[in-house]
């Protein structure tokens, strides 16, 4: 029985799953469109800005990699 129980249990998540990511990219998509292009849009005009935004990701991405080798390393 309880073999019966753990397999509907795997089945039902697996079904929400699918139910849950095929509901979430589509809101996702929304709010892209709807915040993050009229933000980008509106951060493109501001152009000498960017180079700074550019340099501090740059840093920052530098800053996650190396700390991802080290955690890597150990």
């Amino acid at each position: 029985m309880k073999k019966i129980l753990n397999w509907l249990l795997e089945a039902f998540m697996w079904v929400y799953e699918i139910f849950l990511y095929s509901l979430l990219l589509p809101l996702i998509f929304g709010v892209i469109l709807i915040f993050v292009v009229p933000v980008a849009n509106w951060f493109i005009n501001l152009g000498f800005i960017q180079w700074f935004v550019y340099i501090a990701v740059g840093i920052c991405l530098k800053f996650l990699r190396d700390k991802y080798l080290k955690d890597k390393r150990k």
